[in-house]
């Protein structure tokens, strides 16, 4: 995942940001953007830490911290030194489902739990739930119900360039059908439509099926046009 921050420029803008001072200005942005920031919108973060990067002392910085957990913006764990920005979203949010994936990962090891539910507005059990139909769903989806009700997360089965040409060559696929499959799904991160792909031996035989009726039909074969649908 890329290690850089969105500002919109509406951020300047913000009521609330045109009431700070610039000193409370210039510590917000340092906690949207420093380095131990995460996609998920809660990190761990030291007091020390901040003291090191922004050059306040201890007591600035506990003023400051309190100040934006007294106006709502952000939640502080003195205990785990964990930050939750309540606004991350806002500034930092994506519909990509690598950064879903991303998110969710971090999520799990989120030590005070009761950010996820001041960020995400859940509690931890109801997401697993959630997860739970939703995966289950995806599989029905995907044509695979053998793997209903498994503890499935939501990162794809990606295959290897060899376990894919193995599959197209025991199915009487060609090296270069092989190497269009791969490339068509790997430059999506094994998503299709936003659901990860869990059973790749399928779709490669779609692939293969699609590619052999155009050859029949006699049209020119552009292997980013050959489309495979989930059903």
């Amino acid at each position: 995942m890329a290690t850089f921050r969105k500002i919109h420029t509406q951020f300047w803008s913000d009521p609330f940001m045109q009431e700070l001072t610039p000193e409370q200005k210039y510590f917000y942005l340092f906690l949207l953007t420093n380095d131990k920031t995460k996609q998920c919108g809660i990190y761990e973060i030291t007091k020390r830490q901040i003291c090191y990067d922004t050059g306040y002392n201890i007591d600035t910085v506990s003023k400051l911290l309190e100040y934006f957990i007294k106006g709502g913006k952000i939640r502080y764990n003195s205990e785990t030194n964990e930050i939750a920005i309540k606004n991350w979203k806002k500034y930092n949010g994506s519909t990509s489902p690598k950064v879903q994936s991303c998110i969710n990962q971090e999520l799990k090891s989120i030590k005070d739990k009761s950010m996820i539910e001041y960020l995400y507005s859940m509690d931890t059990k109801s997401q697993e739930k959630k997860n739970k139909i939703q995966e289950e769903e995806r599989e029905k989806e995907l044509g695979n119900p053998s793997l209903l009700g498994s503890n499935l997360t939501k990162q794809p089965n990606i295959p290897t360039k060899n376990e894919v040409w193995e599959v197209f060559s025991s199915a009487g696929g060609t090296k270069e059908m092989a190497k269009s499959f791969f490339e068509k799904h790997d430059g999506t991160g094994w998503f299709i439509n936003g659901s990860p792909i869990t059973n790749f031996r399928s779709l490669a035989n779609k692939f293969i099926d699609n590619w052999k009726r155009n050859e029949e039909k006699g049209k020119p074969q552009d292997p980013t046009k050959v489309k495979i649908t989930v059903k």
